[in-house]
């Protein structure tokens, strides 16, 4: 005769909880990347404009 134990265990808790996980790291990867575009774009844009600036305008912010 064979016996055989058989365990079942709710894992509803632990997808629930990666599922919180997976949307809170999305949020703070959209949160960091929106300001850096901006930042970004400003600074291109900086960049871009720095050729046509009088040096003495240049040198006047410093």
């Amino acid at each position: 005769m064979a016996s055989f134990v058989v365990t079942l265990q709710d894992l509803t808790p632990l997808e629930e909880q990666e599922r919180l996980r997976a949307d809170f790291l999305a949020m703070v990867s959209h949160e960091f990347r929106v300001p850096l575009a901006a930042v970004k774009g400003s600074i291109t844009t900086l960049l871009e404009a720095a050729g046509e600036l009088d040096p003495a305008e240049t040198a006047a912010g410093l």
